[in-house]
């Protein structure tokens, strides 16, 4: 967690810092070199092939180097520092370092200075701890390197992850080589003369390394010197989880030799079906193991060997089959590492590994001349074992594989294949079924379809119905139309009828009215009215009174009528 934590806080600072988030920023990027001589306040961030020279320092309270960036710091007071993307730094002098944060193939080199928080470096970065003091937690992980030579008051070293951390100097508590406790004090005199006594711990795969302060690194040899010998001791750690990093580097092309004795004894822990504390040699638990205990091969991450088989791999590369014998030019570059197929647990084992490797071996050393004097198929330039049978299997040293290794590179060929197959028929039983199904659901679908052709058919049908009646409802709504309009003539002659009796009812009201006001005049009664409420009724009782006059009365209204007395008589 302490590890997360800080590398999280690291980045907040790199993204806030490199992003320009400060009231008072100065950026190099434009490739060029400049000389400071004093700053105060300022955060600085170098990028684009740019070089920063900090010649009298100041105070810097965060440095952020990027894209081949450079900085040289000569002196003054730091707050962090964060290398990225192949940049570089050199400190000879300062004081009241933060953290110092390497990654993207970065290199640091601490000459001098003091007060060091913390130092982390991951990512194929390098730290080349050469002086300064008061130097505190160095961690390093991630394929990553620290050469530590010189430096007083170191506190803490943490090597985790596939890092490797390079202590040289003498007179240590532990031997030469690389530590194998996971923790503890180390103790000594680095090449600068200077004294450590310091913590460490170890873990993940990371190395701490004790080198004596005259060895100098090893040159790679050339085509035709020979070859580098280097033995690794087989410890209680050496397993699958915790491979073994030699701190060998391969480049594509190199002769990849690497033997033990086979009769050396592994022990591996009681995890193997009654075998108890099997044993066994770096061929595993297999059928020409000397020790007795045979196990079948074991598949994890996508990689099958047998268990307790000795396996390596070439820095990301896929793990392969090393056993007791192995010789073969390498397709991939990186660090050699290597480890048992036991993901749960190994043993001690005393004997070592011996591994050789023999620079761009693809490329013979004379000028053309081959020759292969026992006909094995491996030029005498490059034969370590001359005069073997013509029908033998040699490796790529031109020695005689023994008949176990050839049957044991067989087996596990038929093993991967029958694996194969079983997994082909395992995917053909499931694509059969799954055509199956897919087939039932294509009936289904087209029974489904069917349906709706038949639904689809009948509201047709229904819709042709339909249009029939429309189209009979639409003739009706025809004749009704004239009908209503025939209807709608005769509505007006009716109306014209009533107009025109209302006109003839309006003309004898009227009359009615001057008949009866000439009444009252003939009658010599103001107050006479004919009787009755409506025109009708009137009309009635006039024509009743009519009926009601006299012969004498009847004939002077005759008269008054127009009528001439005796017209009318019969002859």
């Amino acid at each position: 967690m302490r590890r997360f934590a800080f590398s999280f806080a690291v980045f907040l600072l790199i993204s806030f810092h490199l992003q320009g988030i400060s009231k008072a920023a100065i950026y190099y990027n434009d490739g060029g070199i400049h000389d400071i001589n004093y700053v105060i306040s300022e955060d600085v961030s170098v990028s684009g092939n740019t070089t920063v020279n900090l010649l009298y320092g100041g105070f810097v309270s965060f440095i952020g180097l990027n894209e081949y960036g450079v900085l040289n710091i000569n002196g003054g007071g730091f707050g962090n520092l964060a290398l990225l993307g192949n940049s570089a730094t050199t400190i000879s002098e300062g004081v009241n370092f933060g953290n110092i944060h390497i990654s993207e193939n970065s290199v640091a080199t601490i000459i001098g200075g003091s007060e060091f928080t913390n130092f982390h470096v991951e990512q194929n970065a390098s730290l080349f701890l050469m002086g300064g003091s008061n130097i505190h937690n160095i961690h390093t992980q991630g394929e990553a390197k620290i050469f530590i030579t010189g430096g007083a008051n170191i506190y803490g070293i943490n090597t985790m992850d596939n890092g490797t951390t390079h202590v040289k100097g003498s007179n240590f508590n532990f031997p030469y080589g690389a530590i194998t406790n996971s923790s503890g004090i180390l103790t000594g005199v680095l090449a600068s003369g200077e004294e450590i006594n310091c913590s460490f711990n170890v873990s993940g795969g990371g190395s701490i390394v004790i080198e004596p302060a005259s060895e100098t690194p090893p040159q790679p040899p050339v085509p035709g010197d020979q070859a580098t010998i280097v033995s690794i001791p087989a410890t209680s750690n050496f397993r699958l989880n915790t491979p073994v990093n030699t701190g060998l580097v391969l480049n594509q092309g190199d002769l990849l030799t690497i033997n033990t004795d086979f009769n050396d004894t592994w022990r591996l822990g009681g995890y193997f079906s009654g075998y108890g504390d099997a044993l066994c040699n770096a061929n595993g638990l297999s059928p020409g193991n000397p020790h007795g205990g045979v196990f079948d091969f074991y598949t994890f991450d996508s990689a099958t060997f047998r268990y307790g088989s000795l396996i390596g791999k070439i820095g990301n590369g896929d793990y392969f089959f090393v056993g007791t014998e192995f010789s073969q030019i390498v397709q991939d570059s990186g660090t050699l590492f290597l480890a048992s197929w036991d993901s749960e647990h190994i043993g001690d084992n005393s004997d070592s590994i011996t591994v050789n490797i023999i620079p761009d071996a693809t490329t013979p050393s004379s000028n053309c001349q081959y020759y292969d004097s026992d006909e094995d198929g491996v030029i005498d330039e490059w034969d370590s074992c001359p005069n073997t049978p013509s029908d033998s299997y040699v490796n790529l040293n031109g020695c005689e594989l023994t008949n176990y290794y050839v049957q044991e590179q067989v087996d596990h060929l038929l093993f991967q294949k029958d694996q194969t197959i079983a997994q082909l028929q395992t995917d053909l039983s499931a694509f059969t079924q799954t055509i199956s199904l897919l087939q039932t659901d294509l009936e289904t679908a087209n029974q489904t379809i069917a349906q709706y052709e038949t639904s689809i058919s009948l509201l047709n049908e229904q819709i042709a119905e339909k249009d029939i009646s429309i189209s009979s409802l639409q003739s009706e709504l025809g004749a009704a139309i004239q009908t209503i309009t025939e209807l709608d003539a005769l509505n007006e002659q009716k109306d014209q009828k009533i107009s025109e009796l209302n006109a003839v009812i309006t003309a004898v009201d009227r009359e009615i009215e001057n008949l009866k006001e000439s009444l009252k005049f003939a009658f010599s009664d103001p107050y006479f009215s004919i009787p009755g409420d409506t025109t009708e009724k009137q009309i009635k009782n006039l024509a009743n009174a009519i009926e009601s006059l006299n012969y004498g009365q009847r004939q002077a209204l005759y008269e008054n009528l127009g009528g001439t007395i005796g017209k009318g008589k019969k002859k």
